[in-house]
């Protein structure tokens, strides 16, 4: 609906959901582990004393400003109004609360402080000082917003792979729970969490992978077998906090269960150029491409052969395109094999076409009845 969901704001949210201007605000008490007393306070100091100026100022007029509380609000966005990065926030906000409990311990004794009897322009000068630190990564940003908030406000993981994902995924994960049983699929997602499990017959391991795309959430189950495979061939493959590609076969345990995929491979999002590459196409331009540089393509060809196609493009002189096949012998795709190529004909010269070919059935269905049993 191009309705964008904004983070909590300490200077703008009440407890629940709001709008704000064409936009809408989580509510603070959307923030886990901030209590209703913590949140009734800041709404109450708010309303008292106008925006909160800094994070001095929040700790000063929030009464009892726990560093848990404040850490769960930073986390989750709700002091971006500050204009300093999350990072920077979190190394100071000890300091800041030990410097705040002392103001309004002097303040309840009577005896206003030298700060508050500064001027606002001698006040910056002994201002909490901040860290310069760089920003967290994104990863980690959103790892906390979902922890705190359920959802990812500042974007989502596979953003920075979902070119990749959507060039090589032939299933996308929000039509898993539609799609009949027995599919065989290939779904592009960022893995969330694994649960590892263990077989009640012999004390296997197998995991239950939590899959996640920008509209969906699905369930993927890498039994014994296939998961002591995918970690021989793909060892970095089941660890949580990245982009991948599964193969496997929808299942439902009865009609009204969700749908989950038995997986037969998981394979990180950096690798599936290679494996899921289905045909290479070469753009060649008659003007730019000598004798010299023909015989170099013939040698990296050569150098690197293999089963997947190498069509060639040829943009003529007189206009016209000539697509050529090499019907002798295919090449094998890698990034060495990338890099060539592109220095040869152009950066963007190469096109990587994906495979089409669906992954073969395992017959899980048949198998389900004797699925592996956690302890």
């Amino acid at each position: 609906m191009n309705i964008k969901i904004l983070p909590p704001d300490i200077n703008v949210c009440d407890s629940s959901f709001s709008v704000d201007g064409s936009n809408i605000r989580f509510g603070l008490a959307a923030v886990k582990g901030v209590g209703s007393a913590a949140i009734s306070g800041i709404i109450l100091a708010r309303k008292q004393g106008g925006r909160f100026r800094d994070l001095t100022d929040f700790c000063e007029r929030v009464e009892n400003s726990s560093r848990k509380n404040l850490e769960n609000l930073i986390k989750a966005g709700a002091l971006d109004c500050f204009g300093l990065r999350r990072s920077q926030l979190l190394a100071v906000c000890e300091d800041a609360i030990a410097i705040a409990q002392q103001t309004q311990k002097d303040r309840k004794a009577g005896q206003g402080s030298l700060f508050d009897m500064m001027a606002p322009e001698d006040r910056k000068m002994v201002e909490l000082p901040i860290l310069d630190l760089p920003e967290w990564s994104i990863g980690e940003i959103l790892n906390y917003e979902k922890e705190l908030l359920g959802f990812y406000v500042s974007g989502h993981p596979i953003a920075e792979a979902q070119i990749l994902v959507d060039k090589f995924q032939l299933d996308d994960l929000s039509v898993i729970p539609q799609m009949p049983e027995g599919s065989m699929v290939r779904v592009g997602a960022y893995l969330s969490a694994v649960a590892m499990k263990a077989a009640k017959k012999d004390n296997r391991p197998w995991a239950i992978l939590t899959l996640e795309s920008r509209e969906a959430t699905v369930e993927a189950l890498i039994f014994s077998d296939k998961y002591a495979e995918n970690l021989q061939n793909y060892p970095t493959s089941l660890q949580p906090g990245q982009v991948v590609f599964v193969e496997g076969e929808v299942s439902r345990r009865d009609p009204e269960a969700p749908a989950t995929i038995n997986a037969s491979r998981v394979i990180p999002a950096n690798l599936a150029p290679r494996i899921f590459a289905g045909s290479l196409l070469l753009k060649i331009r008659q003007d730019q491409f000598t004798d010299e540089k023909l015989v170099t393509l013939k040698k990296i060809c050569a150098e690197n052969q293999g089963s997947i196609p190498i069509i060639f493009c040829l943009a003529c002189d007189n206009g016209n395109l000539v697509f050529v096949n090499n019907d002798k012998a295919g090449v094998t795709y890698t990034q060495e094999l990338q890099q060539q190529l592109s220095t040869l004909s152009g950066s963007d010269s190469l096109i990587v076409k994906a495979s089409q070919q669906r992954p073969a059935s395992n017959h899980f269905r048949n198998n389900w009845k004797n699925r592996p049993r956690t302890e």
